[in-house]
């Protein structure tokens, strides 16, 4: 007679009966200043404020490739990555020049290959629209901004699709400060004359279509002096500008594009840096976790990327 187990031994694979769900947010989407306080209302974000992440400079033997694809000592005035951070696009006035760099390690400019270049008299400041079709730059000779073929954030070496000139929308005086535009491109907040700011209607980035919407005075800020800008944050409400030595002013308006509201506050220095003024600008709208700068000297390319420690929503 054999003796039976009451329980059955098993040995195979073991069910699971229930799931187990960790909460690990959702990106940030709000934009907090250097000292964590969130920009649209002045409340602090619980982050503490930037930190650096890493900063590069060809000065420094950084970025070989990107240094050597550009002229000796070309000065970077204008930069924008992709979401993805594997394409990043550079500008250089002093080397007349446009290119379009591959990084194979995200968002670390010391892998980057170029990919494409285009000749541009004279660029500063870009913004590509969300689908890498379109790179909108700041032509300085000629008083104009460009809308250049692009794809999949490559610039492209086809004609201008469409322009805009300070003459165009009524700016007199210098006319050349900062533009930031939406997202879509549809819209287009063009400083200039010394404390003036239009919102233009730019639809589908079309810049030949364009409308002036609203002449309005800057309040405080730096001006016209100013031609670097961020992406405008996703609610079209904030964005900032890098002014230099003085480190970086914020901007806001009460609702969306509202330019009769809009407010410059006080600069506030970036910690951690060795020697770069930050002038141009870059950030995710649907991240703003990250926040990258640019440089601005009479030679070499330099980039910073900071964490902004905006918690997760």
């Amino acid at each position: 007679m054999f003796w039976l187990p009451r329980k059955t031994i098993y040995t195979g694979p073991k069910k699971q009966r229930g799931n187990i769900c960790f909460q690990v947010g959702l990106p940030p989407q709000r934009l907090a200043d250097v000292n964590g306080d969130y920009v649209d209302d002045g409340t602090p974000s619980g982050g503490g404020g930037w930190t650096l992440i890493q900063e590069w400079d060809t000065n420094a033997g950084d970025m070989v490739t990107i240094d050597a694809a550009f002229n000796l000592n070309a000065r970077g005035q204008g930069f924008y990555w992709n979401v993805a951070g594997t394409l990043l696009t550079l500008c250089s006035a002093t080397d007349d020049t446009i290119r379009t760099f591959a990084c194979s390690t995200p968002y670390d400019p010391d892998t980057a290959t170029q990919v494409n270049g285009r000749a541009v008299v004279n660029p500063q400041g870009l913004h590509w629209n969300a689908a890498g079709t379109l790179l909108f730059c700041h032509v300085i000779v000629g008083d104009r901004i460009d809308a250049i073929p692009g794809s999949g954030f490559v610039v492209g070496n086809g004609a201008v699709v469409s322009d805009i000139t300070k003459a165009d929308v009524g700016h007199g005086g210098p006319g050349d400060g900062s533009k930031v535009m939406t997202l879509s491109a549809d819209f287009m907040l063009w400083e200039g004359d010394g404390d003036i700011i239009k919102r233009i209607s730019t639809p589908g980035g079309n810049l030949d279509a364009f409308a002036v919407q609203a002449t309005e005075p800057m309040t405080g800020g730096t001006g016209n002096l100013v031609i670097g800008t961020s992406p405008l944050t996703l609610d079209n409400k904030s964005y900032c500008r890098g002014v230099g030595a003085p480190g970086v002013e914020f901007v806001t308006m009460d609702d969306a594009l509202d330019v009769a509201t809009i407010n410059y506050s006080v600069a506030q220095s970036l910690s951690g840096l060795t020697s770069m003024r930050p002038v141009y600008l870059w950030f995710d709208p649907n991240d703003t976790s990250e926040i990258w700068t640019q440089g601005d000297l009479s030679g070499g390319m330099q980039l910073a990327r900071f964490a902004t420690n905006v918690p997760s929503l």
